[in-house]
């Protein structure tokens, strides 16, 4: 649903864009709404790249709540078992 790639995925340099057009949209229009369905495990996990994926997935966060407040909201989705179930995400 939303390729926000600083959300944790691979090309980061595009993500801050997407993150600022969305946070812009929710700062003009006062009733949109944003629901955002992100993987629940991150993609790559390695020993640098988990912890910069982490931040950025955070920081985008963060400026997305900032900017919408109670009308953003992110889903991760799991099967009944609790079982991650995989997203590839995509605005």
């Amino acid at each position: 649903m939303v390729k926000i790639n600083k959300l944790g995925g691979r090309e980061g340099n595009r993500s801050p864009h997407v993150v600022d057009c969305f946070a812009q949209a929710l700062r003009a229009r006062p009733r949109l709404r944003l629901a955002a369905v992100v993987p629940t495990v991150r993609e790559q996990d390695g020993l640098l790249t988990g912890p910069m994926n982490l931040i950025g997935r955070i920081t985008a966060l963060e400026e997305l709540r900032r900017a919408g407040g109670d009308r953003v909201a992110v889903y991760g989705l799991e099967n009944r078992a609790g079982t991650p179930v995989y997203v590839h995400a995509k605005v």
